[in-house]
């Protein structure tokens, strides 16, 4: 078992709402190798779908900036206790301020990882893939892809499907998808241009790498694009290209598409996508401007022909809690984690899952790990496969570096009817609204090598995975495409 010289004190808060079983801590946040004030430890996490690794990107990390990512694997010891440790080597940046790790995303049993660098070549970004090497116990490179033109930050959002064939990735214009074989990957269809005057904020794709879905938005002093749009794709097998399937305009400067997911069983293919500056869900409030945020739905039962959306919605309930900062769908669209901020500036997680009788969505669960987010953009949540585990990154209690930890629950695989909290007591006054969390600055020339950190609410080093066990299609082995660059073989 791994031994520390240094103490962390935490203090968790976990409300339950139900009797379907709690999460619990399992390991110590000590095993993820918290970095030095600054380093932007744990700016993306992803878990793989079976629970048992988890990736961490510090964008930061290093005397320039560089970046690292590890990635862990959990073991059990014969107590029956949880330990974290590396699994194969560190990921790290060759140059100053290339910042590997803005973005992470790892495959369903961990033998791919994609990582994506955003101020790489002059803010042009880059992603690069690896595979683990199990005989040397390493991540060994398979292929770097550059973005194309200074400035487009191309790798700040990644998204690997469960076997590891597909890569989404994005710049702040578009999206491009990737097939990826032992060594090389190639272009899988066209780029994804956004509409004029929209950013990409997320990106998600499922599991079998056959449907796509974008949140996109603008600036602050832009009414119409900072309420948000969402973009689904499918993959058309004739054309070899995606085919746009729906698009969600948000309302009312909701940010809607802030955070996405997207979950595949069987035929089914749901979609989430967050809305954190929309109203609140008590009709008593006096405004409608006061960010307590949610949690949208849409689904398809005939694998990405057609969607539909759900009239049973999350709303929060919280005044200026923002809930859908981050959001992530399990695998059978069945829980999924949104986080918030709380009344106190806190971080907050919020496990959700659905009745499957009604349909309606019931909180199970609110994990309040302690830190602060007033001075601090860190928070993040991942499900597992089924939503037993949940990994999540907050604001460390001392305010110098990002936390870490992990959640089980056993029981997670079968859902209650949990508890509908509109029983809360109703809210008569409302405080002065804040401001919404900080958005990343200008990004269109590359940064010096200050180590000021880097924000997660602005969508840009945030990463997921896709979900489930798809295998991918014979058509992905006989597919061509225009082949990728794959770069000089030391590059990260």
């Amino acid at each position: 078992m791994k031994t520390s010289t240094t103490l962390t004190v935490a203090l968790f808060i976990l409300s339950v709402f139900s009797d379907a079983g709690a999460y619990e801590l399992i390991g110590d946040s000590d095993d993820f190798d918290a970095l030095d004030a600054g380093d932007d430890h744990a700016a993306a996490i992803d878990i793989s779908n079976d629970g048992k690794y988890i990736s961490v990107g510090s964008p930061h990390a290093g005397a320039n900036t560089q970046g690292q990512v590890k990635v862990y694997k959990s073991t059990v010891n014969e107590d029956g206790s949880v330990v974290w440790d590396q699994f194969g080597n560190t990921v790290t940046g060759k140059r100053p301020a290339q910042h590997v790790g803005i973005s992470v995303s790892i495959s369903y049993d961990a033998t791919r990882l994609v990582v994506g660098s955003l101020f790489d070549d002059s803010s042009m970004g880059s992603i690069s893939i690896f595979r683990y090497l199990e005989s040397k116990n390493e991540w060994k490179w398979m292929s770097t892809i550059n973005g194309t033109e200074s400035g487009e930050t191309f790798g700040s959002n990644v998204d690997i499907t469960s076997n590891g064939r597909k890569v989404a990735a994005s710049s702040k214009k578009y999206v491009q998808v990737y097939k990826c074989f032992a060594k090389s990957c190639v272009t899988n269809g066209k780029r994804i241009d956004l509409p004029e005057k929209y950013n990409v904020r997320d990106v998600a794709i499922a599991s079998g790498g056959q449907s796509l879905v974008i949140g996109a938005g603008g600036k602050a002093e832009d009414a119409e694009t900072l309420a948000g749009k969402v973009l689904v794709y499918t993959f058309d097998e004739t054309t070899q290209d995606w085919v746009s399937k729906q698009i969600i305009d948000g309302a009312n400067e909701e940010r809607a598409g802030f955070s996405v997911s997207i979950s595949e069983d069987n035929e089914t293919i749901n979609v989430a996508y967050s809305t954190p500056s929309s109203s609140c869900a008590s009709t008593n409030l006096p405004n409608d401007k006061i960010n307590c945020g949610g949690v949208d739905f849409f689904t398809s039962t005939d694998r990405g022909e057609t969607f539909q959306e759900t009239d049973n919605n999350i709303k929060g309930i919280d005044i200026n809690g923002f809930l859908g900062l981050t959001i992530d769908l399990s695998v059978n669209g069945q829980v999924i984690t949104a986080s918030s901020r709380g009344p106190e500036n806190q971080a907050l997680f919020n496990v959700y899952s659905k009745n499957e009788s009604t349909g309606v969505w019931n909180l199970e669960q609110q994990i309040e790990p302690g830190g602060s987010l007033a001075g601090s953009d860190a928070i993040n949540s991942r499900l597992s496969f089924n939503g037993q585990r949940i990994v999540n990154v907050s604001p460390g209690l001392t305010s110098t570096t990002n936390t870490v930890n992990v959640f089980d629950n056993t029981a997670q695989a079968q859902p209650s009817t949990g508890q509908d909290l509109t029983t809360r007591p109703t809210i008569t006054t409302v405080p002065s609204a804040s401001q919404f969390p900080t958005t990343r600055p200008s990004i269109s020339t590359a940064p010096s090598t200050s180590r000021s950190p880097i924000s997660l609410f602005s969508k840009s080093s945030k990463s997921k995975k896709a979900k489930g066990k798809g295998k991918g299609s014979k058509s992905e082995k006989s597919s061509k495409g225009t082949k990728a660059s794959k770069g000089p073989k030391n590059r990260q």
